[in-house]
């Protein structure tokens, strides 16, 4: 199974229309649960168009500092 890629809010109806397929198949590609097809059209179209985020984990410190109870 291929890396998840993390998509910002909205974006999935709009690859949907730019790779002529159903919302369900753009998940499902962004998700790696399908990795044949065009799977990875979709996923290079994410990256492409800016629609694919990186989300850098928090160190334990900021972790703290931001939620400390």
């Amino acid at each position: 199974m291929q890396k998840e890629l993390t998509l910002r809010r909205g974006t999935v109806a709009k690859l949907a229309k730019l790779c002529d397929c159903t919302e369900q198949t753009v998940r499902n590609a962004i998700r790696g649960v399908t990795i044949e097809g065009d799977s990875e059209r979709i996923r290079q179209t994410a990256v492409k168009y800016g629609y694919a985020v990186k989300q850098i984990p928090l160190t334990i410190e900021e972790y703290e500092r931001r939620y400390r109870l």
